[in-house]
């Protein structure tokens, strides 16, 4: 089983629509192990990421990223697999940058 540091998504703009993100591809799952936001928003923004289908029963993280500045999540162990897909959603249009980091692994 082989496995590489990857950045899987970004940095990518997201809006305050649910957009997908990343989908594992076939043969591989996904360790995510950081995820880092930044906002250029004047204001306080909410990031909304989840995993398999797009309702609020589905979210892996759920975070306030302050005005004009950046939020690391790290040290994570979120297990994504083959098919399974990452969604993505901030609380105003453009306003904030998201990447995704982890290991990739053959299966």
């Amino acid at each position: 089983m082989t496995s590489s540091w990857e950045r899987v998504v970004g940095p990518q703009l997201l809006t305050g629509a649910i957009v997908k993100i990343y989908t594992v591809p076939t043969g591989k799952k996904l360790v995510i192990r950081s995820i880092e936001a930044v906002s250029t928003s004047a204001g306080n923004e909410t990031l909304t990421l989840g995993i398999g289908n797009v309702s609020n029963t589905d979210n892996i993280v759920k975070v306030v990223v302050p005005a004009s500045t950046g939020v690391l999540l790290n040290d994570l162990r979120i297990v994504m697999y083959a098919g399974e897909t990452l969604w993505g959603q901030t609380s105003a249009t453009n306003q904030q940058n998201v990447t995704v980091n982890g290991f990739l692994v053959d299966v």
